[in-house]
């Protein structure tokens, strides 16, 4: 196993424990803060796959204004 896909597993994983967290917490305030983590994960995930573009967009889309719009709602 290299590297990259040492960084890809790990990035995968802690993606899917922070969706679950998402699902689980009872608090809304932290489920916000893990769900802003795992879109910043999926970010890094399409960087490393050389994919810079749409992990620019993903974050800006869905970290900038998604999550920032749930906070201010909540």
């Amino acid at each position: 196993m290299n590297i990259g896909n040492f960084f890809i597993s790990y990035i995968i994983a802690m993606i899917l424990t922070g969706c679950t967290l998402v699902i689980g917490l009872q608090n809304p305030i932290h489920s916000i803060i893990i769900l802003m983590g795992v879109f910043i994960g999926g970010t890094f995930l399409l960087m490393i796959l050389n994919l810079p573009y749409f992990g620019l967009l993903f974050m800006i889309v869905y970290v900038g204004a998604i999550v920032v719009l749930f906070l201010f709602i909540v």
